[in-house]
């Protein structure tokens, strides 16, 4: 009766183990872009069929994604003034 007891413990501290190492991940994981890495909760812009729009780099089923935001990008662009040269 012995044994049984032993193994589900075993597993208990297996499991438990898991737990700060999963924490440890999160904070280790990136998502990728044309304008480099960015960690989760980080915004960027992203150029979409609509055109540039704000992404927030989020957690989806374990792997790190963009969330995609309606909003456009706030870019600004040169327009008159002196042209350089």
């Amino acid at each position: 009766m012995r044994a049984p007891a032993a193994g589900v413990i075993g597993l208990m501290l297996m499991l438990a183990g898991t737990g700060g190492s999963a924490a440890t991940a999160d904070s280790e994981c990136k998502c990728r872009a044309p304008a480099g890495l960015f960690s989760l909760g980080e915004e960027t812009c992203l150029q979409t069929s609509e055109g540039p729009r704000k992404a927030t780099c989020v957690m989806v089923l374990n792997n790190t994604s963009w969330r995609i935001d309606t909003r456009p990008c706030g870019i600004s662009r040169r327009v008159g003034g002196p042209t350089p040269g």
